[in-house]
């Protein structure tokens, strides 16, 4: 209907308002979703030797026109060799939700450093973007679901599940997601999944 042709514009808007506020429920929806079947062990995990660079890549390119409106551009790190055994389906949530908590909640032209780095035990990938209203009190809320600042991460576009399933599928790949302050007022979220993952049964 929005699409027809010489349709009132009043008309127009209202259908264009419907759409936005269906796919605002189906993807509160899915999200709700995928993080039952995560915290069931629903899900079947379907391993593979994934690059860090090129997932992240991959991650960040859907947000890549939204960082350039908000004059984000991220100095990555991620040596080429840096791999891991991992879903790359679930990877490619935690690491899109990742990127998508850093676009949307840093101020306009701050800075985002994102590092890859080998450790004892598996690999970790630290985003790290300046905040203006986060406390250190909030921090253990963060990866809650449906918590959201009321001031800093509020709004009708955002369900406060993005950083929740990005924990848990985190969890489920045997690693963790983890945030803590840096210098300087900034935020550093970090990623740390273990050197081998053997797939589910």
């Amino acid at each position: 209907a929005a699409h027809r042709p010489r349709l009132p514009r009043h008309d127009e808007q209202s259908w264009r308002d419907a759409l936005e506020t269906t796919l605002r429920m189906e993807s509160l929806a899915l999200r709700l979703l995928d993080l039952t079947r995560a915290e069931d062990g629903a899900l079947v995990l379907q391993c593979s030797t994934v690059s860090l660079a090129q997932a992240f890549a991959a991650a960040w390119r859907p947000w890549s026109g939204r960082a350039a409106e908000r004059q984000i551009e991220p100095q990555v790190t991620l040596p080429s060799d840096l791999s891991v055994e991992a879903d790359p389906t679930l990877l490619a949530v935690v690491l899109g939700n990742l990127c998508g908590n850093a676009v949307e909640h840093s101020p306009r032209g701050s800075p985002l450093t994102v590092e890859g780095n080998r450790t004892i035990d598996g690999i970790s990938l630290r985003l790290e973007n300046r905040t203006d209203e986060l406390t250190e009190t909030d921090l253990p809320h963060l990866f809650e679901p449906f918590w959201r600042k009321d001031t800093a991460r509020s709004d009708r576009h955002h369900h406060g599940l993005g950083l929740a399933l990005a924990a848990e599928f985190a969890a489920l790949l045997g690693g963790k997601v983890g945030a803590q302050f840096g210098g300087n007022g900034m935020v550093a979220f970090t990623l740390w999944l273990p050197g081998k993952i053997q797939p589910s049964n």
